[in-house]
């Protein structure tokens, strides 16, 4: 009689540590510049796994995504990637709220669960400072 042992290793995929967008709620002037920031941090298993990352106004995509490759970091790979939103000359038209979403995607990588999105809101308000005649 032959036995056959074989392994198989499953990956889990979390979903990013942290997601965080600054600032929370604000108020702004017509005509002022506002940048809004998302970092989001997370270890992944595989150097293939990445971070796709998007901005989303009112859930409608704003500027095109990105997918971040991780670094290496003692025996696993780390994401920390802080993706600026930058709204220039900010009008009425811009106030709503603005997410940020982060997922790990796996890449083709077989064997692998999980990987769920996190998304982090703020709430962008536009004040006019109009002289009604």
């Amino acid at each position: 009689m032959i036995f056959v042992l074989g392994f198989m290793s499953i990956y889990i995929v979390l979903p990013p540590s942290s997601v965080s967008v600054i600032p929370v709620e604000d108020i702004y002037t017509i005509g002022d510049t506002v940048t809004l920031t998302c970092t989001v941090i997370a270890n992944v298993p595989d150097p293939r796994n990445t971070a796709f990352i998007r901005w989303r106004r009112n859930n409608n995509n704003i500027i095109t995504p990105v997918d971040i490759s991780p670094t290496p970091v003692n025996d696993m790979y780390s994401i920390n990637y802080t993706y600026p939103l930058t709204i220039n000359n900010i009008s009425l038209s811009d106030a709503g709220q603005y997410s940020c979403t982060a997922r790990i995607r796996s890449n083709g990588i077989t064997n692998v669960m999980g990987s769920d999105t996190v998304d982090q809101n703020t709430i962008v308000n536009v004040k006019c400072e109009c002289i009604v005649i």
